[in-house]
C-alpha cells in the first residue's frame, strides 16, 4: 500500500495532515515535506499529523517526519505526532524519536492546548 496524504481544518487555527500506508524512502515522501512547508508558508503553524492510518514506516520515513517538525519549529510553528500504533510507536520508543516528538494518543488530544508561539519562544511544543 503506497501512501495517501490528505488535510483537513481543525478549529480555530490546526491542519490535520492524515497519512495513510506505508511511509519509505522515495517522492512521497518529499511530497509531505513540500506539503508542510506550503501549509507553513499559508500561515498554518500548527500541524498534526495523523499517522494512525501508517502500516510501515522505514529510516528515511523517520527522517522525512524529523525534517517535517524542524521546519515547522524554524518558521515558528509547531508539530504534532498523533495516533502512532503497533509497530510504528514502538519503532518511535526505539529510537528514541518519541523523546523530542510531542506524541499523543489521537488527534483529539494532540488538538487540545496546541500553544500559540510568542517572540522570544525557544520551542513552540
Amino acid at each position: 500500500m503506497e501512501l495517501r496524504v490528505s488535510t483537513r481544518h481543525v478549529d480555530p487555527d490546526i491542519t490535520v495532515v492524515e497519512l495513510a500506508g506505508r511511509i519509505k524512502i522515495g517522492a512521497e515522501g518529499r511530497g509531505v515535506e513540500t506539503l508542510v512547508k506550503e501549509l507553513l508558508h499559508q500561515n498554518r503553524k500548527k500541524i498534526v499529523f495523523d499517522i494512525a492510518g501508517v502500516e510501515y514506516i522505514d529510516s528515511a520515513g523517520m527522517g522525512t517526519i524529523a525534517q517535517c517538525v524542524s521546519t515547522a519549529i524554524q518558521a515558528d510553528g509547531g508539530l504534532r505526532i498523533a495516533g502512532a500504533k503497533d509497530k510504528v510507536l514502538r519503532l518511535f520508543q526505539m529510537t528514541r524519536m518519541d523523546t523530542f516528538l510531542d506524541c499523543y494518543p489521537t488527534v483529539e488530544v494532540a488538538c487540545q492546548n496546541f500553544p500559540s508561539r510568542q517572540p522570544g519562544d525557544k520551542k513552540l511544543f
